[in-house]
């Protein structure tokens, strides 16, 4: 039973992560994307750390010591801070859906450093999961889009799949402490960036914008709460999904921006397959 209600969270985290691509479309239009990362990441990272004090976590911290702290802030800069402001910055370009389906290319990327730092064996799943995976953004590549936001969005599935590195390499036995402590690195890394830069943050609330760190956040929390009842291999080929739920969210409620097509759809059934057999693998 713990593993049925455990699968039933992890697609549902699924959805959540999809649900967030639509509130991202629709919180970017008109603003800088970097900023509203910023602003993204700000409220998800509050959530956190109510939950971080409601669960006790602060008042009975984990051990913690200088190299878990600095692998964990490693980490947030290259998940949160690249990661995060490559793909929102795609998203403005090419949109959600597309966009999603290169992000999950994190999962391939994890796999190749998995093989090449680790020393993990290649398996005929992974093989065919990655020829999987190519073809479908290659069917994504061939649309009418710029391509520079297909390529943003791979590069932030590098990153993601670099960040579970040094994620894995310094968790800590508080996993919303050990995120938390990633989120603060990333946030002050990019704060630090759109202030060199001189870019305007919007002042006025943006209700999409604070639903999306809101779903964001719900979405990861329900994430972690799948990993401690069900397997790996259960809980993450199912929240892998998300593309496949960004499309279809995308189609009936912001078809307009997004411009769904035949090749879309492919492009995502494909790349998505190609990403849960290489987790299988």
């Amino acid at each position: 039973m713990e593993v049925l209600l455990g699968a039933m969270l992890a697609l549902l985290a699924s959805f959540f992560w999809g649900l967030n691509g639509i509130f991202v479309r629709k919180a970017l239009l008109g603003i800088n994307p970097i900023a509203g990362t910023l602003a993204i990441l700000t409220v998800n990272t509050l959530w956190l750390l109510l939950l971080v004090v409601l669960d006790g976590t602060l008042s009975n911290p984990p051990d913690l010591t200088v190299t878990s702290i600095l692998l964990l802030a490693i980490a947030g800069l290259i998940q949160q801070f690249m990661g995060r402001t490559l793909t929102y910055s795609s998203v403005a370009i090419i949109g959600s859906s597309r966009a999603y389906s290169g992000t999950s290319t994190r999962i391939f990327f994890s796999a190749l450093l998995g093989v090449l730092l680790l020393g993990e064996t290649i398996t005929a799943l992974l093989v065919l999961g990655s020829a999987l995976m190519m073809v479908g953004l290659y069917t994504l590549s061939s649309e009418k889009i710029d391509g520079r936001g297909l390529a943003l969005s791979v590069l932030a599935g590098f990153a993601y799949g670099l960040a579970a590195i040094f994620i894995k390499a310094g968790m800590l036995e508080s996993v919303s402490l050990s995120n938390l402590i990633s989120l603060i690195s990333g946030i002050a890394a990019l704060s630090i960036f759109v202030r060199a830069k001189g870019i305007k943050v919007e002042r006025k609330f943006s209700p999409y914008l604070l639903a999306s760190g809101t779903v964001l956040f719900t979405g990861t929390y329900l994430y972690f709460l799948s990993l401690s009842m069900t397997p790996v291999v259960v809980a993450v080929p199912l929240s892998n999904l998300y593309p496949v739920f960004a499309t279809l969210l995308s189609y009936f409620f912001i078809q307009s921006l997004e411009g769904i097509t035949g090749k879309t759809v492919a492009g995502v059934l494909l790349t998505v397959s190609g990403a849960i057999l290489i987790i299988l693998g």
